[in-house]
């Protein structure tokens, strides 16, 4: 928040530092930026992004991290983050926020849509080795099937992932700016988030296309569904935040939310019907009456 300099180190420097931890590259990376572009608008922000990516890659000549890694960075981290961020800073709707996110998410889809069989045969490969050499042989043919079962998802896997991880590295910016700026802020806007109702019947459109033999079509259908579904975990999760501060119930509540979320993959289905079941009652409330 000092300086645009200083913020290209601090920010090169936690990128760099997440490398070792690659499943958090994401956040560690994202959240700093994200920060910078909620406090300091998108324009700043930019040039924060700018002077990064020159440092990251300078870094990478002499190293043998590669050239191309801040370019990689920026374009699957930094450039989301960003540009997510700045729709939250001026609509203050994290609503929008997700909508946004969700947009990258259904973009990354039609993007890979393109290389689905280059992705398909190098995940074949990857798995492959991976299973073979901790697996025995009747355990290999089991998982290679479940995995081929897979494979025609993999786009919307991998775009699933993008929005889960953008959506989680922008509201831990927007918490990071309310701790230092508006303490208690972050939890009434994220309470407060709603989904419009359209993306409710389009995801249920979706879910209804998957199951037809349409082909392409459906496997789309199937893919653009995987986005739409984490977009209303978001959903779910804060209804839940939000009727446990209305209702002033105790907030291990909401710590068994969590827990049955990362043991349990259930739960999340469970959490898509909380969160399509609220965007579509408070979105019919907060619909215009024509005049009587």
């Amino acid at each position: 928040m000092s300086g645009r300099y200083k913020s290209v180190a601090m920010i090169s420097l936690i990128t760099i530092l997440s490398l070792l931890v690659l499943p958090l590259l994401y956040i560690l990376s994202g959240a700093p930026l994200g920060l910078v572009t909620l406090r300091k608008g998108g324009t700043a922000s930019f040039r924060v992004l700018i002077g990064t990516v020159l440092l990251i890659t300078l870094f990478g000549y002499f190293t043998n991290i590669g050239i191309g890694m801040g370019v990689a960075i920026a374009t699957s981290v930094w450039l989301p983050v960003w540009a997510t961020s700045i729709v939250l800073r001026i609509t203050e709707s994290h609503g929008a926020a997700v909508l946004v996110a969700g947009g990258i998410g259904i973009l990354c889809v039609v993007i890979l849509a393109f290389f689905n069989e280059e992705l398909s045969t190098l995940w074949q490969t990857s798995i492959h080795s991976l299973i073979e050499n901790n697996f025995s042989t009747s355990e290999v043919a089991q998982l290679e099937e479940v995995f081929d079962s897979v494979l025609p998802f993999i786009s919307g896997i991998v775009a699933a992932g993008l929005v889960i991880s953008l959506i989680a590295t922008v509201l831990l910016a927007r918490r990071w700016q309310s701790t230092l700026f508006n303490p208690g802020g972050f939890r009434q806007e994220f309470q407060d988030l709603l989904l419009p109702r359209w993306l409710t019947f389009l995801t249920i459109a979706c879910f209804l296309l998957s199951f037809l033999n349409l082909e392409d079509l459906s496997m789309l259908a199937s893919n653009f569904l995987a986005v739409m579904l984490v977009m209303h975990v978001i959903q779910g999760i804060a209804s839940v935040h939000r009727i446990v501060f209305i209702r002033t119930l105790s907030k291990n509540w909401l710590i068994i939310m969590y827990c049955f979320l990362l043991f349990l993959p259930q739960m999340a289905l469970f959490l898509v019907c909380i969160g399509m079941a609220d965007a579509l009652n408070r979105g019919k409330k907060s619909m215009p009456r024509d005049a009587d």
